[in-house]
């Protein structure tokens, strides 16, 4: 009878007088990681991922891996590149986009929906309300400055009878307006940020130009009643 080749467990019959099983993996030399034993020893503390992502077609319409906030900060990316694409289409690349400065209104205290805004005798600031057009600065080389101060200057020789504490009132909104344009000036004449120059200094000299020819027209008006007055 011929023996049979597999064992009763399945495994491949052997001679007995042969000592190493060709099936079995051979040791590891001396001074060498085992792998094997290595990877035998960590398989117990390690646990397979439950939800085993595998990547598709479909992952570059994804919006972002990342939390809400890197949604957030992504899609604000991607509105200022399109602002500046639709700025580079309409523009040109050589012309970039520029501020508008605010048009023209002409003020009427009469239509201001809220005339506690405007100003009261209270507060001192009554001459906001002034109901004369809205003047843009005559430049901003010395011009607007020279000619408040020249109003400031006339209004005093007109009034010189009335009392010169109450002048003195009326006239400092205009002169503290005076001085802003002053100070303008003279940075526009030593050199300032360019985008400054072109957009903040000519806002600001417009503001204070116009309250310093509001404050001026306010206090003729009230300086005018004690001219008329003997004695003032």
């Amino acid at each position: 009878m011929t023996e049979a080749v597999y064992a009763a467990d399945g495994q491949l019959r052997l001679p007995a007088s042969m000592a190493i099983d060709p099936l079995k993996p051979v040791g590891t030399p001396p001074g060498l990681r085992d792998e094997r034993a290595a990877q035998a020893a960590k398989a117990p503390f390690e646990r397979r991922n439950p939800i085993e992502y595998r990547p598709t077609r479909f992952d570059k319409y994804w919006a972002t891996d990342g939390t809400l906030g890197d949604v957030a900060l992504e899609k604000i990316g991607n509105s200022l590149h399109g602002v500046s694409s639709i700025g580079r289409f309409v523009l040109g690349e050589d012309h970039p986009a520029e501020a508008k400065p605010p048009p023209d209104v002409r003020f009427n205290p009469a239509l201001h929906e809220r005339p506690s805004d405007l100003g009261s005798e209270a507060t001192g600031d009554a001459y906001k309300a002034a109901p004369i057009a809205f003047e843009h600065a005559p430049g901003l080389k010395g011009e607007a400055s020279r000619r408040i101060r020249a109003r400031i200057d006339e209004v005093r020789r007109r009034f010189a009878s009335c009392d010169s504490r109450r002048m003195q009132e009326l006239l400092a909104p205009a002169e503290a307006n005076m001085t802003e344009l002053q100070h303008i000036e003279r940075a526009m004449a030593n050199g300032v940020d360019p985008v400054q120059a072109e957009h903040l200094m000519p806002r600001s000299a417009d503001r204070a130009y116009d309250l310093a020819r509001r404050a001026l027209w306010y206090a003729e008006r009230q300086l005018a009643r004690c001219a008329a007055v003997p004695g003032g």
